[in-house]
């Protein structure tokens, strides 16, 4: 049998062969004969390390593990792993071979493999080396050992989900003696590191097989190795006429039903594993899982934490699985706000995903009234982005400080911020500092004796520097000069009168920017502080001690981690455009005056 192969194939083979002996191997020898398109190519040679660095010096070789004889290559940019043949022997604690050593032919490397399938060897003079029934496997679609299943699980026990793998991958059956060997070893597989498994376990969920695969992995008490809380899925049955499977079985099918996702997929997993947890009987006997997406969205994060999953994959898995119920209520257009933020448009896609794959497993509503219940979800949550860009929580004109100031305690603050975003969302109030202060003081029966403050100051830029200037208040916070309107000023005058009395610096008011905040500084005072920017050429600054305790010029990028309170940060970063348009405009008119005199003079 012979294979069409590429040139880069074809290339790195004849070097081999032409400086010693070099096989393809594994994988790629598989996906041949299966007629399949290998993902990846690798070889096997008896060549020494130094020697194969040698002979592919121009194609970047990397050495990517010379304990293990293995070399990378990369030709036309694409990577290939060169490895010496060599025998493993001796097991330490079930992962690493005691002792490597290397051989000298292709039959004593192949007999470390794992699977019949993967023990296949291919040049273009010999042909395929198969030495123990890997090509008849393949035709009867069987994965088995090589040698004895449970010497090859104590090597290397993640071998026991290498196999589900390939089940999910090729879809084909274990051999009868592999399955007995994999369950009576499955405990091996606490010596595994969790990486290891949340790896393997990644590539089972992705494989066109998953479902089956799971199947097996449930026969043969494999999942709940990995996942315990499974082995309380098992047979579980709902118990309502909206679910004729059991939990597994509805678990599986969802999987099957989402796209080739990761992170879909592992939300599929996990979605409804707090149903156990959740489960109530009603009068009839009819079961109810009411909130169990919470439920489901802590076993997620639990079991995704433990198997050393990013903080990425916990968090969207998360936020999927506790939303996935809102397909079946009628939600308020404050709900879908929520959701909007919350989920970003990839996690977003992800979850209607998972609303398809969960309808359509039920078999309780047609493929085509599935669609229009999704269509229609989908069409408020769209309506909802055309009106505008919805306030985020971080947006809400009230902030901890201020409510700080109102002598409400850490633990009430988060309680009272999320009480009036619900009502900003709800368009019930107005995201306007003042209302929002006038329900809190209503709502929490607080003092209303406000009196209220004006106060003006200026953002000021050097246009010689492009650098702007902050001051350093007594209470150690960083921000610009301000001060109170005295009588008969105009808000400008006062800017500019503040900047000189605290820094001794003089400003000119740039027209057309104004920006005022409002803040509470203590129990009984609302602030009104009106923002100017200010351009000037000076750079001595000179302190007024008893304003405040210290300035520095600063570039805009450190002026804006600097500053202390974020309402300030937001006026910094709006009035940077309108101050470097200025100054830009001011040097542009400097050189067409140039320009002028110049052509006058001559």
């Amino acid at each position: 049998m012979r294979f069409d192969l590429d040139k880069d194939v074809k290339f790195i083979l004849k070097q081999l062969n032409k400086n010693g002996t070099g096989f393809l191997v594994g994988g790629a020898v598989r996906d041949k004969i299966l007629n399949k398109d290998p993902g990846d190519y690798d070889f096997a040679t008896d060549i020494e390390y130094s020697e194969l660095k040698r002979i592919f010096a121009d194609y970047n070789p990397k050495e990517m593990g010379a304990h293990f004889g293995i070399l990378m290559i990369k030709v036309n940019g694409k990577s290939y792993e060169i490895a010496k043949f060599r025998k493993e022997t001796g097991v330490y604690n079930s992962r690493y071979p005691k002792e490597i050593k290397f051989v000298k032919t292709i039959e004593e490397d192949l007999s470390r493999r794992d699977f019949t399938i993967n023990s296949l060897a291919y040049n273009e003079e010999t042909g395929i080396v198969d030495l123990y029934g890997g090509k008849q496997d393949i035709k009867r679609k069987v994965i088995r050992f090589v040698g004895k299943p449970k010497l090859r699980i104590e090597e290397d026990a993640l071998r026991i989900l290498r196999a589900f793998r390939f089940i999910s991958k090729l879809g084909f059956n274990l051999d009868k003696k592999t399955a007995e060997a994999i369950c009576k070893k499955r405990k091996f597989l606490t010596k595994i590191s969790k990486e290891r498994i949340f790896d393997e376990l990644s590539k089972i969920l992705m494989g066109n097989f998953a479902k089956k695969a799971l199947i097996e992995m449930k026969k043969l008490r494999v999942l709940e190795m990995i996942i315990p809380e499974f082995r309380y899925a098992y047979n579980f049955d709902q118990n309502n006429p909206i679910h004729t499977d059991d939990l597994f079985n509805h678990i599986i099918k969802v999987i099957h039903l989402c796209d080739y996702d990761l992170i879909t997929r592992f939300a599929a997993l996990f979605h409804d594993l707090g149903k156990i947890n959740a489960k109530i009987i009603d009068a009839k006997g009819i079961f109810h899982f009411y909130g169990h997406e919470k439920e489901s969205a802590l076993i997620a994060e639990e079991e995704l934490r433990m198997l050393k999953a990013s903080n990425e994959t916990i968090n969207s898995v998360k936020k999927i699985i506790k939303n996935h119920m809102l397909i079946y209520e009628d939600v308020s257009d404050k709900t879908l706000k929520k959701l909007i933020i919350e989920m970003e448009d990839k996690n977003l896609k992800r979850l209607f995903n998972l609303f398809y794959a969960d309808l359509n497993s039920k078999g309780i509503k047609s493929k085509k009234e599935n669609e229009q219940i999704l269509k229609n979800f989908w069409d408020k949550i769209e309506n909802i982005k055309k009106q505008g860009k919805i306030l985020q929580f971080n947006d809400l004109d009230i902030t901890g400080i201020d409510l700080i100031n109102l002598k409400f305690d850490n633990r009430k603050i988060g309680e009272v911020k999320n009480r009036l975003y619900d009502l900003v969302l709800s368009d019930e109030l107005e995201n306007e500092k003042e209302e929002l202060l006038k329900y809190v003081v209503n709502h929490y029966k607080l003092d209303n004796n406000f009196k209220y403050e004006n106060s003006c100051g200026a953002i000021v830029f050097n246009e010689n520097t492009e650098k702007v200037l902050l001051v350093k208040m007594h209470n150690g916070n960083w921000g610009f000069p301000k001060g109170h309107i005295e009588s008969n000023e105009t808000k400008e005058e006062t800017a500019i009168r503040e900047v000189f009395e605290e820094t001794n610096i003089k400003i000119k008011i740039i027209p057309n920017f104004e920006r005022e905040i409002k803040y509470v500084p203590n129990e009984n005072t609302i602030k009104k502080v009106t923002f100017f920017a200010g351009i000037t050429q000076e750079e001595n600054v000179i302190v007024e001690t008893h304003e405040i305790e210290d300035f520095k010029w600063c570039t805009y990028e450190e002026a804006l981690k600097l500053v202390t309170y974020k309402l300030q940060k937001d006026v910094l970063e709006k009035s940077r455009k309108v101050i470097m348009e200025h100054i830009h405009t001011t040097k542009n008119e400097i050189l067409y005056k140039r320009i002028d005199k110049i052509r006058n003079e001559n």
